[in-house]
Order: structure tokens, then sequence, then C-alpha cells
């Protein structure tokens, strides 16, 4: 999400099938990326409950496409 120091310049958008251990673990390498002026937006392919959590969690915006 948008950090208020630095302005967003891109986004990196991630298509996904679902949020796994792999996507967890390439988000919390997105983190530790020096430079914080892009958005990092998950398009899975369903939606889930924990949706708000998770993208607290990541620092990152998930639209489900409906797409199964």
């Amino acid at each position: 999400m948008e950090n208020k120091e630095n302005k967003i310049v891109f986004s990196i958008t991630v298509p996904i099938m679902k949020i796994d251990d792999y996507v967890l673990e390439t988000c919390e390498k997105f983190k530790e990326l020096k430079s914080n002026n892009f958005e990092l937006i998950l398009f899975p392919d369903d939606d889930f409950k924990e949706r708000e959590e998770m993208e607290k969690k990541l620092n990152a915006r998930i639209i489900p496409t409906g797409k199964y």
C-alpha cells in the first residue's frame, strides 16, 4: 500500500489461483525491497473470509477475480 513518504509510482500485479505458502513468501520478499514507491495487488481466483486480515498482513490489495 502507499507509503506516506513515497508516492506510488507503479503497481505490481500478481494473478494467482490461491494464496499459498509460495505467494506468502514472495510477498515477504517485496516487503524487504528498499523502494516503497509501488503497490502490490494480488488477483486470486476466489474470495475468502480472511481477505482484509491478509491484506494488512501482506501490505497488499487483494482483488478476487471470481474465475475458477
